[in-house]
């Protein structure tokens, strides 16, 4: 838990150093972190990485793959602080690649391969974390397009994807229990539900150690997100969507 405080603070840190860099220059671009339709952009991203990710959970169990376990001595504390620390990584994790190499790469090439190579290097950040394969690092960059394109048709905004990336996480370990992106969370502990995975499908099918984004349910699930964002998310508000 010390350990998990310390990260958060360094990535709560630099969420708050990039937003007062872009307060003086504006190179994320001026609605980046506005406040204008920020409420609306943020709740709408929560609610739908909540239903994404359960989208996920449900193929899971639909399928024969996982099974929901009896989960025992919560440890509430421990569920209460995920929701901090999962703000920090959405906050950090976003606007250092939606915000900053996004839009490094914007000012270099085009925007579809200021897309592909942000979400590329979005998931090489999770190279180094447990059970990360070819399929692992399919998804995130899938789940980096994703973001990107509620950014984009945010208007530029942040919110939308840091709102999904947060629910996505916390949903994911501490209300399935299933492990986010290789940290493993104890489904006995620390989540409300424990979608127990079955040992001996292959690791493609149920995601191994890495959790469910290195499945191919996730797969399936992250291309309709895609889709879904890229043709029917209009939001309000936003030039061109009137």
């Amino acid at each position: 838990m010390a350990n998990m405080f310390v990260s958060d603070l360094i990535q709560i840190g630099s969420f708050v150093f990039i937003a007062f860099a872009n307060s003086k220059t504006r190179f994320l671009g001026k609605d980046a972190l506005s406040k204008k339709r920020a409420g609306y952009l943020f709740a709408f991203g929560s609610l739908a990485g909540i239903f994404f990710i359960s989208l996920t959970a449900a193929v899971l169990l639909m399928s024969g793959i996982g099974e929901l376990a009896a989960v025992q001595n919560r440890n509430w504390f421990a569920i209460a602080y995920s929701i901090l620390h999962y703000v920090a990584v959405s906050l950090a994790e976003e606007s250092i690649c939606r915000g900053l190499v996004y839009n490094m790469f914007l000012k270099k090439t085009s925007r579809i391969w200021a897309v592909a190579l942000s979400s590329v290097v979005f998931s090489l950040m999770h190279l180094a974390n447990p059970g990360f394969n070819l399929l692992a690092f399919i998804n995130i960059t899938l789940i980096g397009i994703a973001f990107c394109c509620m950014a984009i048709k945010s208007g530029g905004s942040l919110m939308c994807p840091i709102g999904f990336h947060f629910t996505w996480n916390l949903f994911q370990g501490n209300f399935w229990g299933m492990s986010v992106s290789g940290t493993t969370t104890s489904a006995n502990t620390n989540s409300i539900l424990a979608l127990a995975m079955d040992s001996s499908m292959p690791s493609h099918m149920s995601g191994g150690i890495f959790g469910p984004e290195a499945s191919v349910a996730a797969t399936l699930v992250v291309v309709v997100c895609i889709l879904f964002f890229y043709y029917r998310f209009n939001p309000k508000g936003v030039p061109g969507n009137e």
